[in-house]
């Protein structure tokens, strides 16, 4: 956890960075692009990009709870992350502070306040960004310095009248005076930056852990229902007739039929139900397809409890207690479905992932890897084929049948605007033959839509798709060996 500073620590780093920012204007507000976080960037920090003829640099300042800072970098700094939001405070920060020029940055005594003054342009009165850098419950202000108005404050409160009011100074003397100054953090403006960027890089590991564990939780949590769905439909289907003997033995005395009696016939000590309405070959045929339908229901129970099996005994062990998880954040990860697996030796890595991209968090079936990271979804039987097509998959998503049999539903999920190469199409099409039991077919037609496109027949199974294209498919081994390792 980053150390709180006290009020004559904020005080050295705030003369160390006088020297080095003073006289620079603004250049940009920015908020850093933090990949290591789950959400790209962190809320709450923010970056004033500053410089003039001679130098360049960045002063970044955090008002998160318990995790409150301020730090200076030489250069240009990071990054502006492309996935944050822009909050109210940030936008006055930008139209309010672009273009100024740092002309004091100053620490108050026996405060945790550090005051970064700007110097107004004609008309405009001089600002000030104060920064309350108090561990539980720090904040930044934006103020007029002539009349002492807040104009913009990182922090909501609840009464409107209190957002933007009068800036008063806190009492000053709180702290102690002869506080310790502790010069293994701020000998020097590097050495705190890097003490800063390495606690920001174990908080990102560990935010990233507890996230992946949330998923996980959750997918746990599905598999044992889909399991105990699974085994009530099995326990279901055993407490039927036996279809197949009634039917097998009805057709063995057709020739022959005895009266029926109290709604049934005798034969050979089994009562057979003679239905109503219908001749003895009807009754046939209608106990035969209670015994095809039985037997698929039982199929694609065990399926389904089978692969929620598979799939717990995976993700279960993330789950026990004394589970060492440092170093092992990108496999839990990957095991949650939010990354790619890591890229075997010799390949090229595979790019990362953007949060609330790649594989579903609903899906729990069969997932692979293109060479170039896409995720995909592979349904391995009728019921996770459904699950796949009308319930996962979105409608820019991309759909993969394999033209003319019955077979697996296959999904490519894209990022928004992206499309997927020739490579991964050519990666999906081996996949969908494998799943669809076309291994020895040779070349082989495959179709593919868009997941909008693709409708459910009424009242079937079955799915109707328009506005495809077709790929022909010859086996391709080392494809395969790529895709289904690991």
């Amino acid at each position: 956890m980053l150390p709180a500073l006290n009020w004559r620590e904020i005080a050295r780093l705030a003369g160390l960075a006088s020297g080095e920012l003073v006289g620079t204007h603004v250049d940009r507000v920015l908020i850093a692009d933090r990949p290591g976080f789950p959400d790209g960037y962190l809320k709450s920090e923010w970056f004033l990009r500053l410089g003039d003829r001679r130098r360049e640099a960045v002063l970044g300042f955090s008002v998160r709870p318990r995790a409150c800072y301020f730090m200076v970098m030489p250069g240009k700094g990071p990054r502006q992350s492309s996935a944050a939001t822009r909050s109210p405070f940030d936008q006055a920060l930008s139209k309010h502070l672009k273009g100024r020029r740092l002309t004091g940055l100053r620490a108050i005594e026996r405060e945790r306040y550090l005051v970064l003054e700007f110097e107004g342009a004609g008309k405009e009165p001089d600002l000030w960004l104060i920064l309350a850098l108090i561990p539980a419950l720090p904040e930044a202000f934006l103020v007029d310095a002539s009349s002492l108005a807040v104009l913009a404050r990182s922090r909501t409160v609840r009464d409107p009248a209190r957002q933007l009011e009068r800036w008063s100074w806190p009492e000053s003397g709180r702290m102690a005076p002869d506080l310790e100054v502790r010069e293994e953090l701020v000998s020097s403006l590097e050495q705190w930056s890097r003490r800063v960027g390495l606690e920001l890089e174990a908080e990102a590991s560990q935010r990233r852990a507890e996230r992946a564990l949330r998923v996980v939780r959750e997918k746990v949590k599905s598999l044992r229902a889909r399991m105990a769905q699974g085994a009530e439909e099995l326990a279901r289907a055993d407490a039927e007739p036996q279809w197949g003997v009634l039917g097998e033995t009805l057709k063995q005395w057709l020739h022959a039929l005895p009266p029926a009696e109290g709604g049934a016939w005798k034969l050979d000590g089994v009562d057979v139900p003679c239905g109503e309405g219908r001749t003895p070959s009807e009754q046939m045929e209608k106990f035969f397809s209670l015994d095809r339908r039985r037997r698929r229901r039982v199929e694609e129970a065990s399926s389904r409890v089978r692969l929620a099996r598979e799939s717990l005994d995976r993700l279960e062990p993330w789950l026990a207690e004394g589970v060492e998880l440092k170093g092992r954040v990108s496999e839990l990860e990957h095991a949650a479905g939010l990354s790619a697996p890591a890229t075997p030796t010799g390949e090229a890595e595979r790019p990362k992932s953007k949060a609330g991209t790649g594989v579903p968090s609903r899906w729990t079936g069969k997932t692979y890897f293109s060479k170039e990271g896409l995720p995909i979804l592979v349904g391995r039987s009728r019921e996770e084929n459904l699950e796949l097509t009308f319930k996962i998959a979105r409608g820019n998503d991309l759909w993969m049948h394999v033209r003319g049999r019955p077979g697996a539903h296959l999904v490519i999920p894209l990022p928004s605007g992206k499309s997927a190469s020739l490579e991964t199409l050519l990666d999906a099409a081996q996949l969908v033959i494998l799943h669809s039991g076309g291994k020895n077919w040779g070349k082989t037609e495959v179709d593919y839509t868009f997941k909008k496109y693709v409708k459910r027949i009424k009242d079937s199974s079955e799915a109707s798709y328009v506005q495809n294209k077709t790929l022909l498919v010859a086996p391709d081994p080392k494809r395969l060996e790529r895709l289904t390792a690991g």
